[in-house]
């Protein structure tokens, strides 16, 4: 598991948020989550994904529901990752991955 750097933004309720991150290639893209699914340090807001697969400049990671646009999986630059690493969502064994919605 690991944190996405990404802004929040108001949702379509009063428990979601908009957690906007940028792909690889500089596009913009967002995903509607609960607030509770999103992790607060420091002043900056992360968004806990998977890790599929890393190179030397890029990180293939997986979201927990798709984004706006469709996907669920995206590369993006090792610096869009936090260095605090693994993380541990509260309630899980260290390295399992997040609920999925069916």
């Amino acid at each position: 598991m690991a944190l996405l750097i990404c802004e929040e933004e108001p949702g379509l309720a009063s428990f979601t948020r908009f957690a906007t991150f940028n792909h690889l290639d500089g596009r913009r893209d967002s995903l509607l989550i609960d607030v509770e699914f999103l992790y607060h340090e420091n002043g900056q807001t992360y968004l806990p994904v998977d890790i599929i697969s890393r190179g030397k400049d890029w990180v293939l990671i997986e979201l927990s529901d798709e984004a706006n646009s469709g996907t669920r999986r995206l590369w993006v630059a090792p610096s869009a990752l936090s260095s605090r690493q693994p993380y541990q969502w509260p309630g899980t064994r260290a390295g399992q991955s997040l609920p999925r919605n069916p």
